[in-house]
């Protein structure tokens, strides 16, 4: 309810606009039940409303939990759902990329990544070829340059996950100016491997 109470175009480009109410999980989950989502849970508080919405929607083929923290990503884990790698399966995923080594089925579903963290670059290439081989997808995220993006799809093959099938889909985002929700082709990478 906190959150509601905020406005989401506070800081955006054009000053002294019309207050914009941020959308509850819900009501995101309620108005967009047939559009595969990305969600981010940053608090191990939420996890389990996060987990009771989704099943509540039916969206647990359609959407992919991720977090920055591991013990998050370790408790969607025992869910069953849709899950990133944690901050430490990445940083594991890393290490046996560069011995070669594949791994076994992992736990998560997908790697998400980031090209830079904190400014250090990221063995994208290396880290999603290590990933498919293990039958993990790949999203990589927060690319807004177009020409970047299209060479990190081309490096990386990334995709993002459908149950049974994988297809070509495109990443819903919000526009924090009038949250509308906008299809990027410059900020998802989908692709089937």
């Amino acid at each position: 309810d906190e959150v509601r109470t905020l406005d989401a175009g506070a800081r955006g480009p054009v000053p002294g606009t019309k207050r914009l109410q941020i959308p509850s999980l819900e009501e995101v989950l309620d108005r967009f039940r047939e559009t595969p989502l990305v969600i981010e849970v940053k608090e191990l508080a939420a996890v389990d409303a996060t987990e009771r919405l989704v099943r509540k929607f039916g969206m647990h083929e359609r959407v992919l939990i991720g977090s920055s923290s591991t013990a998050v990503t370790e408790r969607f884990y025992r869910t069953g759902l849709r899950t990133c790698a944690s901050s430490r399966d990445a940083s594991l995923l890393i290490m046996l990329s560069l011995t070669g080594v594949t791994p076994v089925k992992p736990r998560y579903d997908v790697l998400s990544v980031t090209p830079n963290y904190f400014g250090l670059p990221i063995p994208v290439r290396l880290m999603a070829n290590t990933a498919r081989k293990a039958g993990i997808a790949t999203q990589v995220w927060t690319v807004n340059d177009p020409e970047k993006a299209r060479a990190l799809w081309q490096i990386s093959q990334a995709q993002i996950f459908r149950h049974g099938e994988i297809r070509a889909e495109r990443q819903f985002l919000v526009d924090h100016r009038n949250l509308q929700w906008l299809r990027r082709d410059d900020l998802s990478f989908v692709r089937r491997i």
